[in-house]
């Protein structure tokens, strides 16, 4: 797995712990719309849709946007997660990532995922890696592991990447990163997402407000967008502002997100889909005897 593969994943974290949730207990409304109605506070006065009323095309109060994404998700306590990340330019492929939640305890989440890898150059089949999340500890068993994991504090996984990840995983740290990265969210219109009633918002993401200044710059390119430099040291980066959609069901829980970065060169594309909220899961860490420390060749890879 090379440098910006490993970027690509671990810059998407915090986005991907804002899609699934992070915060706070769920109602149970009747329908999406009173969902998003009950969760909110009216915005009229700002010249801002409610959440509940908006009509497609619409701008609504992010705070309140915020607050029910979090809550509704959360409110599930567990959920299964399937995402792909699309990745063109300069080093190409697909990465498909399977997995699954427990967030019962928000000071203490958890999760196991499994991510199928594409080939590399002269290999000829995909290598997997398996993640285990478990007492802010990652485990992870990668090709040529010798069927072990490697192990990672996220404190340590925070020094590989520019990210505090303790402060991801921290609910109420995340939500204020949410809001205030948000720069505005846009009511989509109403979607039907493997037979479930959604509403679908898009939003502006302020990347400078959750991933460190040196990872983000952004220089206008010839077609007149935003193109992702590096200001600091060659590591990955990322530009300032970034679309970011999402699909909520009638109690405020993500079914779908999608978003779109330009990481060092490359295009990458994130789709992912939530569901089986609240069915029974297993996640624990692995026995000791499957367990190694990261090797340094792999910590200096993604730092």
């Amino acid at each position: 797995m090379t440098k910006t593969r490993i970027a690509a994943v671990v810059l998407a974290a915090p986005l991907l712990l804002a899609a699934c949730g992070n915060s706070g207990s769920g109602s149970s409304p009747s329908s999406s719309a009173g969902a998003l109605a009950a969760s909110g506070t009216s915005a009229t006065s700002a010249g801002l849709a409610d959440l509940g009323s908006a009509q497609a095309g619409q701008e609504v109060d992010k705070n309140s946007f915020v607050e029910a994404v979090n809550k509704g998700t959360a409110s599930a306590k567990t959920y299964a997660l399937s995402m792909t990340m699309n990745m063109s330019g300069q080093q190409s492929g697909a990465i498909a990532m399977n997995g699954v939640a427990d967030v019962s305890d928000q000071t203490n989440q958890k999760m196991k995922m499994s991510m199928e890898m594409p080939g590399t150059a002269g290999a000829s089949s995909p290598g997997n890696i398996d993640m285990i999340l478990v007492d802010k500890v990652m485990y992870m068993k990668m090709p040529g592991s010798a069927g072990k994991y490697f192990k990672m504090t996220l404190e340590e996984m925070a020094k590989m990447s520019g990210q505090d990840l303790t402060q991801a995983m921290n609910p109420t740290a995340q939500l204020e990163k949410m809001k205030e990265s948000m720069k505005k969210v846009t009511f989509v219109g109403e979607e039907d997402i493997d037979g479930v009633k959604t509403r679908h918002y898009k939003a502006v993401i302020d990347t400078t407000e959750i991933l460190p200044s040196s990872t983000t710059s952004a220089s206008p390119s010839s077609t007149g967008t935003a193109t992702a430099s590096s200001t600091a040291d060659s590591s990955p980066s990322l530009p300032k502002e970034m679309p970011y959609d999402i699909w909520l069901d009638g109690e405020n829980r993500t079914r779908k997100f999608a978003m779109e970065m330009a990481v060092s060169g490359m295009t990458v594309k994130y789709d992912g889909k939530l569901d089986k909220f609240g069915e029974p899961v297993s996640i624990s860490a692995p026995p000791a005897s499957q367990v190694q420390p990261m090797p340094t060749s792999l910590q200096s890879a993604a730092s």
